[in-house]
């Protein structure tokens, strides 16, 4: 059975990560695309072969021979996007974040449930093929010496080659940041918050999936809009996060996992870079290299396993019930950080 795919965002994400990941599989077919900019649209439509264009993202739910749909649209549109495709009874795969605040994620969680519809929310790491040796590691050592500290680090850089994607001269959609941001979040901390759920949840849902289990927060501190340092813990592990944004060509983001003696660092690839290669060593205390025996891009595992899942075929990792949990942990950093006083260090313990 071929599933019939609906795209519903024409820009670059759309194009580098899930249009180029859905390319040359045989279980699927994109068939429309709906963006508000009618000539990107058109263009992301002749580049990729795709038949019927839609300005409308309605119109494109409305069309009964679509089976599901990526919801790649502005973050601050994502979730009334995602309501209005559940309530199509499509299958939906959204791009992170899911939503802006817990609440509505819920409702988001639920209606799918009503529905009988798969959601899943695309937290692509759990699909990279450098996380799935660090999982290995994580998994094999639960029965001997267990993993009892991972550091996760993402500072930034470049995510992509210089690959061309479409662009027009049409405006952007836009939308005033201070509507969509939660009622209890304070208009300071606004812009990192916004930062935070675009970037840095990928790490925050990396850690729930490394730890296979739940985790609390346990100390936060907040330097500048992109600079955390959180702690993440529960009863057998701890899981330090540090986040950064420094400019450069190279992409940098890592794990280190501690065992005992023991400790595997890997170094992950740029995320929309199809041909980026990451690196691991294990030291135990001989160090050696290691690489993964499956290195196919993250973004086209994700989309090919989001594909078998609609079909019954398997699992998806990350389901808006997962996800869900990463947003609450989000929030729960981030309501640390409110209770500070404005001019005081943004050191928070808990």
């Amino acid at each position: 059975m071929t599933i019939r795919v609906g795209i519903i965002g024409a820009g670059r994400i759309g194009q580098l990560a899930h249009l180029q990941g859905l390319a040359g599989d045989p279980a699927c077919a994109v068939v429309a695309i709906a963006d508000l900019r009618p000539e990107l649209a058109r263009r992301v439509a002749d580049k990729f072969a795709i038949a019927r264009v839609y300005t409308d993202h309605r119109a494109l739910l409305a069309d009964n021979s679509i089976d599901a749909v990526f919801v790649v649209t502005h973050r601050y549109q994502t979730a009334a996007v995602v309501r209005d495709a559940l309530q199509a009874k499509k299958h939906v795969f959204s791009e992170k974040p899911m939503a802006l605040d817990s609440g509505t994620a819920r409702e988001l969680v639920s209606l799918a449930e009503r529905q009988g519809v798969l959601y899943a929310v695309g937290y692509m790491k759990r699909y990279d093929p450098w996380v799935a040796l660090a999982k290995a590691n994580v998994d094999q050592a639960a029965g001997r010496d267990p993993v009892h500290l991972i550091r996760i680090s993402c500072f930034g850089g470049d995510t992509e080659r210089d690959d061309a994607y479409l662009m027009t001269d049409e405006p952007r959609p836009s939308a005033d940041r201070a509507t969509f941001m939660p009622e209890w979040l304070p208009k300071p901390l606004h812009a990192s918050y916004d930062s935070f759920l675009n970037v840095y949840s990928h790490d925050v849902d990396l850690a729930l999936y490394l730890a296979s289990s739940d985790l609390a927060l346990s100390h936060a501190v907040m330097l500048d809009e992109n600079c955390h340092h959180v702690l993440l813990r529960n009863e057998r592990l701890a899981v330090s996060l540090d986040t950064a944004a420094i400019p450069g060509k190279d992409w940098r983001e890592s794990l280190d996992l501690v065992s005992g003696e023991n400790l595997l660092s890997v170094r992950l690839p740029a995320p929309l870079d199809s041909q980026s290669q990451g690196a691991a060593t294990f030291s135990d205390p001989d160090t050696r290299s290691l690489a993964p025996e499956n290195n196919t891009w993250a973004f086209q595992s994700q989309g090919a396993a989001f594909i078998r899942a609609v079909r019954g075929e398997t699992t998806f990792r990350s389901t808006g019930a997962q996800a869900l949990r990463a947003l609450e942990l989000t929030e729960d950093i981030f309501r640390a950080y409110v209770k500070q006083a404005p001019m005081e260090s943004r050191h928070v313990a808990q």
